[in-house]
C-alpha cells in the first residue's frame, strides 16, 4: 500500500511559498532536473517528516537551524509547510472501509529556533453532506484540539460531549510534532498510524565504501533484521535472513548482482562470534573478497 500519495512543499528551502501543486508519488518516482531544481530538497523534506514522531528540532538543527529551512525570496514573515496525503488508510482508521488522510505541519523561526505554528491531521475529504473534514487534530493556531476517533465514537455514550479534548498550548513543546508528544492508540488511532509510518521512512545517502566503512566490518546480530539501516550496518543480517528464509529471493539477487558485476560468481554469508559478515567471489581469484 503507498503510503503517502501527494506531497505538497511551500515556502520550504527552494520551493516558493504559495506552492499549490502537489507531487504525485507513485511506488516508483524518479527526480529529474537541473542543479538547483530542487530534487535533494524533496527527499530533505521526506526526512522531516521522518523526524515528526521522534525529534523535529534536531532534524531542523542539523540542517542549519530554522532560518536555514526557510524560502530565502521576499522578505516578510516567512512559514514553512509540508502537507501530505496517504493512500487508502488500513480498515478501521477513519471509516471501517478506510479512506485517505492528510497531514500538515507549518512551522517558523523564531529568534533562530524552530517553532511550530500549525498542525493538523484530517480526512482528506469531507463525508457527504459536511462542510470540512473531519479532524484528528489541530493545532488551531495555538488552540490545539484532539479528535478522538469516529470508531470510537460509535461506542462512547454521548459521543458529541466526549468527542473534543481541548490541550492546554503550554503543555505541548512548541518545537516538536503533536506525532512525538501524544501517542494514544485506542482514542487516536489515526494519529499512531501515521506517526508510525513516518517513523519507517528510509534514506539512503552517504555510502561509505572504504577499508574501514561499516559495510565491510563484522556486523553485530542483534540490529534489526527487518528493514536497511540508513547506514547499512546491518546488510550482511539482512541478506543472511533472506538466504536461509528465501532461497528463491537469494537466487533473484545473485541474478542481479551478474548483470551489473560480470565478474561476480556469488556471495556467502557467515555468522560467527555474534557478528555477520558477508563475501562476494570474483573470477580469478582464489578466496573470497570481505565485504
Amino acid at each position: 500500500m503507498l503510503f503517502i500519495k501527494k506531497l505538497r512543499l511551500s515556502n520550504l528551502l527552494s520551493f516558493p511559498p504559495n506552492s499549490e501543486q502537489a507531487f504525485e508519488l507513485k511506488p516508483l518516482n524518479v527526480l529529474i532536473g537541473p542543479n538547483g531544481a530542487g530534487k535533494s530538497n524533496v527527499i530533505e523534506a521526506l526526512e522531516l517528516l521522518r523526524a515528526t514522531p521522534t525529534d523535529f528540532a534536531t532534524a531542523i538543527r542539523d540542517g542549519g537551524g530554522a532560518d536555514e529551512w526557510l524560502w530565502k525570496g521576499e522578505e516578510g514573515e516567512k512559514t514553512a509547510t509540508i502537507e501530505i496525503e496517504t493512500g487508502e488508510a488500513p480498515t478501521g482508521l477513519a471509516t471501517p472501509t478506510g479512506e485517505s488522510l492528510r497531514y500538515r505541519l507549518e512551522f517558523t523561526s523564531t529568534r533562530h529556533r524552530v517553532e511550530v505554528v500549525d498542525e493538523a491531521i484530517e480526512d482528506a475529504k469531507p463525508d457527504q453532506g459536511d462542510d470540512e473534514p473531519y479532524f484528528y487534530y489541530r493545532f488551531n493556531q495555538g488552540h490545539p484540539v484532539i479528535n478522538i476517533t469516529k470508531q470510537v465514537q460509535y461506542f462512547v455514550a454521548d459521543g458529541d460531549k466526549w468527542r473534543t479534548r481541548p490541550l492546554k498550548r503550554d503543555d505541548l513543546a512548541p518545537d516538536q510534532s503533536i506525532l512525538a508528544q501524544r501517542k494514544e492508540p485506542e482514542l487516536c488511532p489515526e494519529m499512531t498510524w501515521i506517526g508510525r509510518k513516518f517513523g519507517e521512512i528510509q534514506t539512503f545517502r552517504e555510502w561509505s565504501f572504504g577499508r574501514f566503512a561499516s559495510l565491510r566490518q563484522p556486523q553485530p546480530v542483534d540490529l534489526p533484521d527487518d528493514r536497511l539501516l540508513p547506514s547499512n550496518r546491518n546488510l550482511g543480517l539482512i541478506l543472511n535472513q533472506i538466504e536461509l528464509q528465501n532461497p528463491q529471493r537469494f537466487k533473484k539477487i545473485l541474478k542481479i548482482m551478474q548483470r551489473f558485476f560480470p565478474r561476480f560468481e556469488g556471495m556467502v554469508t557467515g555468522i560467527q562470534g555474534g557478528a555477520v559478515q558477508f563475501y562476494l567471489h570474483e573470477t580469478g581469484f582464489n578466496s573470497p573478497i570481505a565485504s
